[in-house]
């Protein structure tokens, strides 16, 4: 038997800092192994370094299912003819995987962790034997040795998250792919249906075989770039357990499965009425459609502007939903069981009654369920609102979500309703709340937003440096509907001026400790899109008709809402004008 060699078995739990010293050794006969945590990714490096080309790989969710180990190994064996010994191999595996399912055998784990001067100290002679269980160091890692492992389009969000619109019966599994209709009847015997819908069982099946659902195109754009981006897969993955994704990949398409994450919408009261936003989503919006329709647009996103999308409200505030019924029955009988988080949105969330009704229900019930709750919310209220949400919520794990891509004027303008500095006040109030486990401030990239967008991200670093990663931290949201607001309709000079100035923002700020991996690669994603993608999607308009379509908006924007783009945007009032 040969031994000179390490297998790194690979995970991502780059979130998770339980384990504050990283090394685990535990010397059983010829084989010692060890725990390193992702953030060691130096450690990692002067392992690789130490053994050289001595070092396997093997997926960490492999660790799971010992078939797929074992065969793994083997696989590596033959390849690099190892002659490896397979009842320790076998022996190796059992007793991890027995000690990891015992509260005892994590107590012992924890005894057991030692903090070396160096890497060398604690595995001694690089020709002995040695495993190292390690995070991924990397996103586009975890990618590979994860998900593409169980398929090569494979999305845990298609089994345990979803986006539900309540007000209209419409689901998803996350925000990209289009909604789809939940059968109101069916719903009612059936509150699982809200999620289990024929097309998610469809995609499902689609994944499990290697293939890609068409209505998950935002994450093939990025993915096809071949710049090594990092789609929303991944995070959407990301975030649940191996063996969770094992058991979905293994799963009857067919069959119903608890959600682990779920977003929903009660109603699309909003007292905004943003550009990129519609009627769908806004009663703000209703209003402005209700002086009539956008005129004279011509490509997709037409629609979003032309009539009140009713569809989008079927039961008045004072009739009874079957969806809302049917979410609430969901929730008292097993939702509040399986859930890790409950995400309400809107319209805005806290305009409307049955928000307040569900947190009334945490309040009343507590240690009831460990559902971790999370509010998105525009934060376009007096500071009184979000007195009465932390009095409210005193004693829970609460998340806030809000959104925002640019500074003064222009956020103003982009988003119709917001004032600048009372969104910059009521972030900062929440954050020294200390209420708040975390803030989060998506940003949905669009034509309009790159200019101040630098300026915009200067302030999030600001605040992270004075507050910490997590207040706030942010993501980069790339608009692909209406099409005539990507920022891809911007000519091509513009649009790479944009793209030189977030790498210039990133090369100066991408070292910061406070810069999370994920808004780096965010960042990163959002570069290689505005120099690589012509296009927003693949149903999108010729550019003429975009252009057309982004000059007709925003001329009859500005009328109905007082506004003037060429004061507001002046670096792109030349083009804009020549359109």
């Amino acid at each position: 038997m040969s031994w000179p060699h390490i297998v790194c078995i690979t995970n991502t739990l780059e979130e998770i800092n339980t384990l504050n010293q990283p090394y685990l050794h535990n010397d059983s006969g010829n084989l010692g192994w060890a725990v390193v945590q992702g953030y060691m990714q130096e450690a990692m490096a002067q392992v690789r370094n130490l053994y050289k080309d001595k070092v396997i790989e093997v997926p960490f969710s492999h660790l799971f299912d010992k078939n797929l180990f074992i065969q793994q190994v083997k696989r590596i064996d033959t390849a690099l003819k190892l002659d490896l010994n397979y009842q320790l191999v076998d022996e190796l595996w059992t007793n991890w995987h027995n000690d990891t399912q015992s509260e005892q055998g994590n107590q012992l784990e924890m005894k057991n962790l030692k903090k070396p001067n160096r890497i060398g100290h604690e595995y001694g002679d690089p020709a002995k034997p040695a495993w190292i269980w390690s995070t991924w160091g990397s996103d586009s890692e975890y990618k590979q040795q994860v998900l593409d492992n169980l398929s090569a389009s494979f999305c845990g969000a298609k089994w345990y998250n979803a986006t539900i619109w309540l007000g209209s019966g419409m689901t998803t599994s996350c925000h990209h792919p289009p909604a789809h209709l939940v059968e109101s009847d069916k719903v009612r015997a059936n509150p699982r249906l809200l999620h289990n819908t024929d097309q998610k069982k469809a995609d499902r099946a689609m994944m499990q075989a290697g293939e890609r659902p068409p209505g998950c195109e935002y994450c093939w754009k990025i993915e096809d770039m071949e710049r090594d981006a990092v789609s929303d897969r991944v995070y959407k993955s990301k975030i649940y357990a191996p063996e969770d994704l094992i058991a979905a990949k293994n799963l009857p398409a067919d069959e119903d499965v608890n959600l682990k994450t779920l977003e929903i919408a009660f109603d699309r009261t909003c007292q905004f009425a943003c550009s990129y936003c519609n009627p769908a989503f806004s009663t703000t919006w209703v209003k402005d459609i209700r002086n009539g329709p956008y005129e004279n647009l011509i490509s997709d996103g037409r629609n979003h502007f032309t009539h009140k999308h009713d569809s989008a409200q079927l039961y008045k505030i004072t009739e009874s939903n079957p969806y809302v019924d049917a979410f609430f029955d969901w929730w008292e009988t097993d939702l509040h069981k399986t859930l890790s988080e409950l995400r309400i949105t809107g319209g805005e969330p806290l305009m409307s009654g049955h928000t307040w009704k569900l947190i009334d229900w945490f309040k009343n019930n507590p240690g009831r369920t460990k559902t971790s709750l999370a509010i998105n919310s525009n934060l376009g209220f007096e500071q009184e609102k979000l007195e009465q949400l932390l009095e409210s919520t005193e004693g829970l794990e609460l998340d806030i979500y809000t959104s925002n891509e640019s500074i003064g004027s222009q956020a103003e303008y982009i988003r119709d309703g917001l004032d600048w500095e009372q969104w910059l006040g009521n972030l900062q109030y929440l954050i020294e709340s200390k209420k708040v486990r975390a803030l989060h401030v998506m940003n949905t990239i669009n034509a309009l937003c790159l200019e101040t967008l630098p300026e915009f991200l200067d302030v999030m670093l600001d605040y992270k440096n004075r507050y910490g990663a997590d207040f706030p931290n942010f993501t980069l949201n790339i608009l692909r509907f209406p099409s005539f607001q990507s920022p891809l309709v911007l000519p091509d000079d513009i649009r790479m001026h944009h793209c030189d100035r977030l790498q210039a923002w990133l090369d100066t700020n991408g070292h910061n400790a406070n810069i999370q991996n994920h808004e780096r690669n965010h960042l990163k994603r959002l570069i290689d899109y505005l120099d690589v993608v012509k296009t927003p999607h693949s149903d999108s308009f010729e550019m003429p008709r975009l252009h057309n379509d982004f000059k007709q908006f925003y001329s009859q924007y500005d009328q109905r809402r007082n506004k003037n783009f060429t004061k507001t945007f002046p670096s792109l009032a030349e083009w804009y004008n020549g359109l």
